[in-house]
């Protein structure tokens, strides 16, 4: 990892989530243009026939927005859908 490089995990809350981003909720959200990767956990308890009952996505993308309640992130076309 580069010395000017900070890895930090963090569970947080999404608002919104569509195919080019997300919202997600915090109270410190980072600096715009910040790159970051995520791993987004999708559970499926409610519809009986899908197998497996989670999913993770994972994804990549920078900071394009902050407010007082989060941060938006825009994804790149760097993902991965991986069952759990």
């Amino acid at each position: 990892m580069e010395k000017d490089k900070v890895q930090e995990s963090v569970e947080l809350v999404t608002s919104n989530v569509c195919a080019g981003g997300a919202y997600l909720m915090t109270n410190s959200p980072l600096p715009m243009g910040t790159y970051v990767k995520m791993n987004l956990t999708l559970n499926f308890n409610r519809l009986h026939e899908l197998r497996p009952r989670l999913s993770i996505i994972d994804v990549s993308g920078y900071v394009i927005r902050t407010d007082h309640q989060g941060m938006a992130i825009r994804f790149d076309r760097k993902y991965k859908i991986l069952p759990h």
